[in-house]
C-alpha cells in the first residue's frame, strides 16, 4: 500500500467500509485501491448451504477482506490490525477495555455483548460484539488488537449495501 492512500483507508465506517473501501465491492474494484493481495485462501464453510469464501490478506495494513459466493464475491467482511485505523476519531487498536467501553458509548454504540473463547493453540480471547453495528472487537490482555466488521442488514437475509 502507498502511505498517501493510508489517509483514504483509515476509518472504519460501521456497516459501510474502511474508509473509500466498501462492503459490495468487487474483487477488481478492490485491486484498483489496495492491488494484488499478499496471499488469497479459499474456504469451503459448513453451514446451511455450502458457500466458497476467499479471504485476501494485505500484511502491510494488517488488513484481511472477504468475499462470499453467496454475494456474488462481493466483499463481505473486513478485519484489521494496524494500528493508524480510527473509529470515530479515535485509533482503536491498542486501546484498553475501559477506554473502548467508553468511546463506542460516546459514539451511542451501546448494545455490547462480551464473550470468552480459546482457539486451538489454547489461547484466550476476549471478544466485545456490537450486532447492531456489526462490530467485533477482539482483545488480548486487556488492549484491543483486531476489529472485525460486516455490512448491516436491512432485514434477517437482506443486505444494507452502503452507497
Amino acid at each position: 500500500m502507498q502511505m498517501t492512500k493510508e489517509h483514504e483507508i483509515k476509518e472504519i465506517i460501521p456497516g459501510s467500509g474502511l474508509g473509500i473501501i466498501k462492503f459490495g465491492m468487487t474483487r477488481d474494484q478492490l485491486k484498483l485501491i489496495l492491488g494484488n493481495p499478499d496471499e488469497m485462501e479459499n474456504d469451503l464453510t459448513d453451514g446451511i448451504e455450502d458457500e466458497d469464501m476467499e479471504t485476501w490478506h494485505y500484511d502491510e495494513m494488517d488488513l484481511s477482506v472477504q468475499f462470499s459466493e453467496s454475494t456474488d464475491f462481493r466483499l463481505i467482511s473486513l478485519a484489521v490490525s494496524a494500528e493508524f485505523v480510527e473509529l470515530d476519531g479515535e485509533k482503536i487498536i491498542g486501546m484498553n477495555e475501559g477506554d473502548l467501553k467508553k468511546h463506542l458509548s460516546d459514539a451511542g454504540i451501546e448494545d455490547l455483548m462480551e464473550e470468552q473463547i480459546e482457539d486451538e493453540d489454547s489461547e484466550q480471547y476476549h471478544i466485545l460484539m456490537s450486532d447492531e453495528k456489526g462490530l467485533n472487537f477482539w482483545m488480548e490482555e486487556g488492549e484491543v488488537t483486531e476489529v472485525q466488521w460486516i455490512p448491516l442488514l436491512k432485514d434477517e437475509e437482506t443486505i444494507a449495501w452502503p452507497e
